[in-house]
């Protein structure tokens, strides 16, 4: 049964954290799509930061192949097409460092690719209010879980430690759409 919580930061902006809504034959052949995908160093968290991280850009083919405007559809997610910006995997390592930053005017879906995670390895996605003093939300990661925000909540991500034995992929996508627009149920 998907499992939908709505929430609001202090400041107002909505985001909605969605569980049980992929089919375990979806999670897995997005896995296996992201696992085999090309990598390249070319994101960074904020344009203070000139650490490179490795990135997967992933065009509206790649998303049609895997089926996610469907697979975001049977999960209440109302997207088409035409709502994308951009797509792309975050490939994370255990010894990076990783700032808080925002996606300016966008709505992000973060979906965990990962199909095995202990919390012992980390890896959490942190919400924060907009004078970064306070940890709003907290996500543990858990697979297959999707999470829809307004890109404008200062946002980062831990890293897995050192015992995690794969690396912690996150597949965004980046949409001109609202949380409310998005998520309407």
């Amino acid at each position: 049964m998907i499992k939908i919580n709505k929430f609001k930061t202090k400041q107002n902006r909505e985001f909605v954290v969605i569980d049980d809504a992929v089919e375990l034959k979806n999670r897995t052949a997005i896995n296996q799509f992201v696992t085999h995908s090309l990598y390249k160093i070319g994101g960074t968290d904020t344009e203070y930061s000139n650490y490179p991280y490795l990135i997967s850009e992933y065009s509206l083919g790649d998303v049609e192949s895997l089926g996610l405007i469907d697979i975001f559809n049977n999960a209440n997610i109302n997207i088409t097409y035409d709502d994308i910006n951009r797509t792309l995997i975050n490939l994370s390592l255990s010894n990076e460092p990783h700032w808080y930053h925002t996606h300016f005017n966008e709505s992000v879906i973060l979906y965990y690719v990962n199909q095995d995670w202990c919390q012992e390895w980390g890896g959490e996605t942190l919400f924060m209010n907009d004078s970064l003093t306070e940890i709003e939300y907290a996500s543990a990661y858990t697979p297959g879980r999707i999470i829809i925000f307004d890109g404008n909540i200062p946002h980062t991500l831990r890293p897995q430690s050192m015992i995690a034995p794969t690396y912690r992929f996150t597949l965004a996508m980046f949409v001109n759409k609202t949380v409310n627009e998005l998520v309407n149920k």
